[in-house]
């Protein structure tokens, strides 16, 4: 018999090694689950397992999470991640752990889930595709002044520092769709991967920029993985200072037409939507809203929104 029910302590060892078996043997999936449990934002009543005869054999985790759509602030889940065991695969486990997920959501509130995610099944639970993105712009370092960064001070972010770095966000990225509020702890800002460095960029004693790098290995080259900038001026200091630490010939940054300082270096950047990046409306408020995004983009009243995803995904 196959039972749904709310994560508790002791299921967290059996919900890590399913979470490594289900996704080939990869600590990826297991990782992110451990560090959101560690977030504020955690609800208990949003990350559920499947248990067959006593066995954890399916989970699914809904992190709580608010983002700016169609200028609100709305409340969302994500769901990320969602396994079965391979044993248990094809037995409609994983679909029972997302409606139950979603029922459970819609009682708390929320309006929208959304999630990177396989094309072909999600849609089928009502899923809609193409719903948010990527969005960046690809600068030339010779064209950034050497010295652009002269006048900052870059440092670590520190627990001090979270309230200037949220204010930041709400100045620099809230007019972006689907981009997410970050939350006021500090392991929002510093990556739990030891190949992902963290900045923050002063001037005159005021915050004015961040930004995640993700260092070089193997066959990868680095990589800007997060630029929030307060503004043009900012935009350019932070880009000399990323290109001398990494070494890199051109940066993709990934900036949004609507962000602070995207027009920074001559082109704006270029949004695109990914057929993998879904929503689900939970409510009928949820569903207006969607519909009435999915009409402006439509109609190139409104560029497609794009999420900087957390530091939870940079394990």
């Amino acid at each position: 018999m196959l039972t749904i029910r709310h994560e508790t302590r002791t299921d967290h060892p059996a919900v890590g090694e399913l979470n490594f078996v289900a996704f080939g043997c990869r600590m990826d999936e297991a990782n992110v689950a451990i560090f959101k449990r560690n977030l504020p934002s955690f609800d208990p009543d949003l990350s559920l397992v499947a248990v067959h005869d006593g066995r954890v054999v399916g989970h699914a985790l809904f992190n709580p999470q608010t983002i700016r759509l169609m200028d609100q602030d709305v409340r969302v889940t994500n769901l990320a991640p969602v396994a079965v065991h391979p044993d248990f695969q094809k037995q409609g486990i994983g679909r029972q752990l997302i409606r139950a997920g979603h029922e459970i959501a819609r009682e708390k509130g929320y309006l929208l889930d959304m999630l990177l995610g396989h094309t072909t099944y999600y849609p089928k639970l009502g899923y809609l595709v193409n719903a948010f993105g990527a969005s960046s712009v690809t600068v030339n370092v010779g064209d950034i002044p050497a010295n652009a960064d002269a006048d900052m001070v870059i440092a670590a972010p520190l627990p001090t520092d979270v309230p200037a770095l949220v204010a930041l966000w709400e100045h620099a990225e809230a007019r972006v769709d689907f981009s997410v509020r970050p939350l006021d702890t500090i392991l929002e800002w510093v990556s739990p991967n030891p190949m992902v460095s963290a900045f923050v960029y002063h001037r005159e004693d005021h915050v004015v920029g961040y930004a995640r790098l993700k260092g070089a290995w193997g066959e990868r080259p680095a990589s800007v993985i997060c630029f929030i900038a307060a503004d043009e001026s900012a935009a350019r200091g932070m880009a000399a200072h990323l290109a001398r630490v990494s070494g890199l010939s051109t940066l993709d940054l990934p900036l949004h037409p609507y962000s602070s300082g995207a027009a920074a270096f001559g082109e704006l950047p270029v949004a695109n939507a990914w057929e993998a990046a879904m929503v689900i409306p939970y409510t009928e408020a949820g569903a207006e809203l969607i519909e009435a995004y999915y009409r402006a983009g439509a109609i190139d009243q409104r560029a497609t929104g794009r999420t900087m995803w957390g530091t939870a995904f940079d394990v």
